[in-house]
């Protein structure tokens, strides 16, 4: 099975493009990016453009924010190069794991890379809900991301 994981750290062939914090925060496995936004990209290769035809499982590992005086959840809408794929709605402030299938993808995008946009509605600013003094947008602090190729 061909697999790309995305870590918060990550920089091989991956960009995190807008919407996301510029510092990692936590170490090791327990390390993890905050998206600081409504909206989030990142710059993904195309695994293997000789099978981008088959359909990908991605699976997401992230920390929703939430707060008693803020968001109880987060709904993280994707879309892969503008077409949507999925809503998640992810409660309280543990570690969530959920996993999409991706549609197989179509000549029209059989790219170098490929956008995955991450929509947040529910993101909030820590600071307005009496949770210190961080001033960002937090949607979800991202610790792992997988593509695995399906049979």
């Amino acid at each position: 099975m061909e697999q790309l994981v995305i870590l918060p750290n990550n920089t091989s062939g991956v960009v995190f493009l807008d919407g996301w914090a510029d510092d990692v925060e936590g170490v090791g496995i327990d390390a993890y990016r905050w998206t600081t936004a409504i909206t989030a990209k990142i710059k993904i290769p195309v695994i293997n453009r000789a099978s981008a035809k088959k359909p990908y499982q991605l699976s997401i590992n992230a920390i929703p924010y939430c707060h008693r005086n803020g968001p109880s959840y987060q709904d993280l809408i994707l879309y892969l190069d503008g077409y949507f794929l999925t809503q998640i709605r992810l409660t309280d402030s543990g570690i969530t794991e959920g996993q999409v299938f991706l549609p197989s993808l179509n000549s029209a995008s059989l790219d170098s890379y490929s956008i995955l946009s991450f929509a947040l509605p529910n993101g909030a600013v820590p600071a307005n809900h009496g949770n210190g003094t961080d001033l960002r947008t937090l949607g979800i602090g991202l610790r792992r991301l997988g593509f695995t190729k399906l049979n």
